[in-house]
């Protein structure tokens, strides 16, 4: 710590840091926009372009694909060139791509864009955690990260019902126009506020704070140097306990976002007979559920239990549980009248996700935790991009062969198969919590 350090300076530090979260949290509700929006105009896509349900399910899930194998390139990219460019022009790229899947004549320029989406995409969420090591102290992290996974859901709720209404009234078209030119906005607009780490606004870092409050510096996390990425990688694959919160990850968010972002529209206006919008709010239910779910746990982590392992494992048993209930409750058709709290408890327990970069983190080499984070952080994504078109295939496998309006309408039969190979993942996620290495909120190095 400098010997010059005052509480003044120390202080301009820590109220630095929330306009340039603030920008990330709103370019984060752009990335959770995208990976639900398709779910909620499902059937007018299929129509439009004379899908099945496994393809519909294959083009949502490119974006997943994408965004995972990007992760590890992620965080090379976050403890190398830095988080500012990487953000900026990962939005436009992601700009670009709704621009680019609006306009789509065809399936092919519709894979496109979606490709393009996750490219640009991809980059950010790794990125962010990033800036939030070099931003926030090691006690706040669980919780400011459930705070980040708290507002970028934000995003996707606007994917819910708020976009299934501005389908319905201008088309699925101009709606992803409409998010693809605030796309362009936001990129702009984090890269005039966003910097890497306080010192380039020439204040004291986050440690040298810390050091102030509590007289002791805490472990410093040096960075890696250029050379030495190849090195860093293989240290962190290396590193068993990495792969737990990855394997936790895998499951948990991979069948949230299909049931949430892309099946559980169609399931709830097909078995139950809702509108598109009444069946748009039990799934804005069970984002505003994976809100709180994602805030209440990394506050309980840090402040109350003050350990990861034994909360993890508690959300993810519950989840697993309110999971179950739509295959097998009343024969998969669980009653009407639990839907609503049936749907923001499956959404507030699988909210566990957000310790996933805390335990990540506490666990990395200290001069590769972006990599580490970039390599949890591809488990989520990998999980949604094989469940999605996995789920749509069981629901081919006993459709009958009726369609209306040019989009395939499956029996409850087929919803039910599809629930039990997406438990299959939850099972995986809950074992991935059963393995996860204690910190009590430390970083092990």
């Amino acid at each position: 710590m400098s010997a010059v350090l005052t509480s003044d300076q120390a202080s301009r530090t820590l109220r630095a840091r929330w306009p340039i979260w603030g920008i990330l949290a709103v370019t984060l509700m752009l990335v959770f926009f995208q990976r639900v929006a398709p779910g909620a105009v499902a059937d007018q896509i299929m129509a439009e372009f004379g899908i099945s349900g496994a393809v519909f399910g294959g083009l949502t899930s490119l974006y997943f694909y994408v965004y995972a194998l990007m992760q590890l390139p992620s965080g090379m990219l976050a403890d190398s060139i830095g988080a500012r460019k990487v953000v900026t022009i990962g939005g436009l790229l992601g700009a670009i791509g709704s621009l680019v899947f609006a306009a789509a004549p065809n399936l092919p320029t519709a894979y496109l864009g979606r490709f393009l989406i996750g490219l640009g995409l991809s980059v950010i969420m790794v990125n962010i955690m990033k800036l939030q090591t070099e931003w926030f102290r090691a006690r706040e992290f669980a919780t400011i990260s459930g705070g980040l996974v708290f507002a970028a859901n934000c995003g996707a709720l606007l994917g819910t019902t708020p976009l299934a209404l501005l389908a319905a009234g201008v088309g699925w078209r101009p709606s992803f126009a409409l998010i693809g030119l605030a796309g362009v906005g936001i990129a702009l607009v984090s890269w005039v506020i966003v910097r890497n780490r306080p010192a380039d606004l020439g204040l004291p870092s986050i440690r040298d704070v810390e050091e102030l409050e509590h007289g002791e510096p805490p472990l410093q996390q040096p960075a890696a140097p250029r050379a030495a990425l190849i090195t860093t990688l293989r240290m962190v694959i290396g590193r068993k306990h990495i792969w737990p919160p990855f394997i936790a990850a895998f499951g948990f968010y991979g069948s949230f976002v299909t049931f949430a972002g892309v099946w559980g529209i169609p399931f709830l206006m097909q078995v139950y007979g809702m509108q598109r919008a009444e069946a748009a709010n039990y799934t804005l239910l069970a984002t505003l559920g994976f809100m709180a779910g994602s805030f209440t746990i990394g506050f309980q982590s840090d402040r109350i239990f003050r350990r990861r392992k034994l909360p993890f494992v508690v959300y993810g048993l519950a989840y697993a549980l309110l999971w179950l209930a739509f295959p097998f409750w009343n024969g998969g058709r669980p009653p009407e009248a639990v839907l609503l709290p049936l749907c923001t408890a499956l959404g507030f327990f699988s909210g566990a996700q957000a310790l996933v970069a805390a335990c990540t983190k506490e666990v990395a080499p200290p001069q590769g935790v972006g990599m580490a984070m970039g390599l949890s952080n591809i488990g989520p994504f990998l999980g949604g991009a094989l469940l999605q078109p996995l789920f749509g295939w069981a629901l081919d496998l006993r459709w009958e062969g009726l369609v209306q309006e040019g989009a395939r309408v499956y029996p409850l039969s087929a919803f039910q198969l599809a629930f039990i190979v997406g438990s299959v993942f939850v099972a995986v996620g809950v074992l991935g919590t059963l393995l996860i290495k204690e910190t009590y909120c430390r970083d092990l190095g």
